[in-house]
């Protein structure tokens, strides 16, 4: 090998082996100014917030049931009824137990047979058979919720009718007007009738004292205690 080979051979090995001192060299340490800054409140995330409590917190007592009530219908406490016919015990606010199998309508303290009443989770009819009089329906059962149940309904039952005749004072039927009738010993027992052809037809009243009370539409007014059996009851008004 000449001189100049050899020479040149030794340039390229120094430069590969120092040649801008990058390869052969480690990178210096990092000084303080070379680290990043410590981190501030702001670079934090923010703190998870607590979850929401429950709207109904578990465990929190039922709400109470509506309250009871029955209504009485098929009869009434201030008209006079027959002494056969159907009454109905409606219930709201819940449900009979057992689809209402255990209750029970008696009449004046008896028992009406199954055979005479029919019974739904809501509603106790039966059909009752009465002497004439003040009588007592009783309804009695349980709800679904065990609630006890007794609804009572006094009534006045009759068989006898009632026939008033109204004429003015020439005898000549008035077309006009209204008859009432009532209990004379328990008032807000009545019932009234528009006077047609001079007449009012009533039914079903008890063998009692009633008062009779006739107005006119001219403003005249009359009346007259007289007993249910009488039949017939004749008003002749004054001019």
């Amino acid at each position: 090998m000449s001189n100049n080979a050899a020479l040149l051979q030794t340039f390229w090995l120094s430069l590969l082996l120092f040649g801008h001192g990058a390869i052969a060299q480690e990178p210096p340490p990092a000084t303080p100014t070379d680290l990043p800054p410590p981190a501030t409140q702001a670079d934090l995330p923010p703190p998870a917030t607590p979850a929401e409590p429950l709207s109904e917190p578990l465990g929190q007592p039922a709400p109470e049931p509506p309250p009871l009530s029955v209504t009485v219908r098929g009869v009434s406490e201030t008209r006079f009824n027959p002494t056969y016919g159907s009454v109905f015990f409606v219930i709201s606010g819940g449900d009979l137990a057992d689809a209402g199998r255990d209750a029970r309508i008696t009449a004046d303290g008896r028992t009406l047979p199954s055979t005479r009443t029919s019974v739904s989770p809501r509603i106790v009819a039966g059909r009752y058979r009465l002497a004439p009089g003040p009588r007592q329906l009783t309804m009695t059962g349980w709800d679904a919720q065990g609630r006890p149940l007794e609804t009572e309904a006094r009534i006045w039952t009759g068989e006898l009718p009632l026939l008033v005749v109204v004429t003015d004072f020439a005898g000549r039927p008035i077309t006009q007007g209204r008859v009432t009738v009532s209990l004379d010993r328990q008032r807000r027992v009545a019932e009234d009738r528009q006077v047609r052809d001079g007449m009012a037809r009533f039914a079903n009243l008890p063998d009692e004292r009633l008062l009779v009370e006739v107005d006119a539409a001219d403003g005249t007014r009359e009346s007259r205690v007289v007993p249910a059996g009488q039949g017939v009851v004749e008003f002749r008004l004054r001019p």
